[in-house]
């Protein structure tokens, strides 16, 4: 046969196609566009399964997306839904990650635990039927637990939840809030234990727990989604002297303030070597300051300070500063120095002299 002959029976059969109705071309084997991007994720409450929605103006005669389920133990798998753009309470549309698309999302919520596999096509008129797109996933179907992190002592948190049906165990996961550095995964290989005391921490930092429990299913271990997080931090940290300054007879101490404490212990020592002895607790985390009047002038002072917190009534003691010392003087401020000193001696009932030194 000839070059043109050829090219001429192509276009004619492409022109006669082209008119044909929709369900003789089927009979050719025609198929229609299929979805994509069938995504299956565990949510909240169920099985979330999305896909993209194939673009409306080019749909060609889309009718509805057929979805099948083939759950544990079954051996094929049975019609799920029909799912159309009418199902408004079968569901959602959402944005896809192509700009041109809307995306359709499904939650299924079956309760047997197993391996659940899903396939999807879409349906045309005149019975054409898209390619199938598949998805699985491992589900626990288990409730969620609920739980909470307290200090048991100055130096241990207890995580504990409520027992979880069904459960064969549970994973710990633990991070430091502030760094969402991990630590190792923890496994409570009971379903019947429901708490946990954690003795590997530093004391004031924050650190955040999940609790996920899990199932066995044909000998494989599968979890659920799991808890939310929860924050929990036992004892305090050291202490830190920012300031220390005299004036007129007396000593200012100053420190940082750590969200962790109760209140704060002032130490003071009248000599290198000599014995500390509490003079001032000061209560509140941010206290901050205190300032230790009537000092001999001359005389060199001593001072530590450490930070406590209060846990079922009991306090627990952060380590204390380091130890700062001073020498008292009989002077009073400048002005400057009373107008940058005035905030943090303000309440200590200091008097100054009616002739205040000029600088």
């Amino acid at each position: 046969m000839k070059k043109k002959s050829r090219i001429a029976i192509i276009l004619a059969m492409s022109f006669i196609i082209s008119i044909l109705p929709v369900n003789v071309i089927s009979a050719f084997g025609a198929t229609g566009e299929a979805p994509s991007n069938l995504q299956v994720d565990e949510g909240w409450n169920g099985i979330y399964l999305f896909w993209d929605n194939i673009d409306r103006g080019n749909n060609k005669g889309l009718n509805y997306y057929e979805l099948y389920v083939k759950a544990p133990g079954e051996s094929d798998y049975e019609l799920l839904s029909k799912v159309s753009d009418s199902d408004k309470d079968q569901k959602d549309f959402w944005q896809s990650l192509d700009p041109n698309k809307t995306q359709f999302r499904y939650i299924h919520r079956p309760t047997v635990p197993g391996t659940y596999y899903y396939k999807l096509r879409a349906v045309y008129v005149d019975d054409i039927f898209s390619e199938w797109i598949y998805g699985d996933i491992d589900y626990a179907a288990l409730e969620n637990p609920k739980i909470k992190a307290s200090a048991l002592n100055g130096s241990s948190i207890k995580v504990s939840w409520n027992k979880i049906k069904n459960a064969d165990g549970y994973y710990i996961y633990k991070t430091v809030k502030s760094t969402r550095r991990p630590f190792p995964e923890v496994t409570i290989a009971s379903g019947n234990t429901t708490s946990w005391i954690d003795k590997d921490i530093k004391k004031g930092v924050k650190y955040e727990y999940q609790v996920i429990p899990y199932i066995y299913v044909d000998g494989k271990a599968i979890s659920n989604m799991g808890s939310d997080y929860v924050t929990g931090a036992a004892g305090v940290a050291k202490a830190k002297i920012t300031s220390l300054t005299t004036s007129a007879g007396s000593a200012t101490i100053k420190w940082s303030k750590l969200s962790n404490a109760n209140g704060y212990e002032v130490f003071r020592a009248e000599s290198a070597s000599g014995t500390y002895k509490k003079i001032k607790t000061a209560a509140g985390y941010a206290a901050t300051t205190f300032t230790d009047q009537k000092k001999t002038y001359g005389k060199t002072y001593y001072y530590k300070v450490r930070a406590y917190t209060k846990v079922n009534g009991t306090k627990y003691y952060g380590d204390f500063s380091s130890s700062k010392s001073i020498k008292i003087s009989s002077k009073t401020l400048t002005q400057r120095q009373a107008r940058k000193s005035l905030p943090c001696i303000e309440k200590s009932k200091l008097v100054f002299s009616k002739h205040i030194d000029s600088q």
